[in-house]
């Protein structure tokens, strides 16, 4: 069966990352069965990194700030996420699901 994501779901927490006047500066996204769904958002970053955990396959979608005082811009990074207790097979499927997430992920620096 291929995987599907919850397009409409994804797709909202996406542009709330992206929103300069949004609070929110990530997401993550978790398997359920062959499904993608949401799991999460937040604005900090060490709650992001909360959620890696070891048996855990995540997409994340985090907002950067860089520059200096004078100029300040966001950057966008598209993690991919396979923790040592992963299945082999589990991790080598998660390049195919990536392309899932890309359909609607698309901007991002890293």
């Amino acid at each position: 069966m291929p995987t599907s994501i919850d397009k409409e779901a994804v797709s909202a927490a996406y542009e709330d990352v992206r929103d300069d006047n949004k609070d929110m500066s990530w997401l993550t996204l978790k398997f359920n069965g062959n499904n993608i769904e949401l799991d999460s958002t937040g604005s900090e970053y060490d709650e992001f990194l909360a959620r890696l955990d070891d048996d855990e396959r995540i997409f994340g979608y985090v907002r950067l700030l860089t520059g200096d005082e004078l100029s300040k811009r966001a950057k966008f990074a598209f993690i991919t996420w396979a923790g040592r207790g992963v299945s082999t097979l589990k991790k080598a499927k998660m390049s195919v699901e990536k392309g899932v997430v890309k359909n609607i992920i698309r901007s991002f620096a890293i």
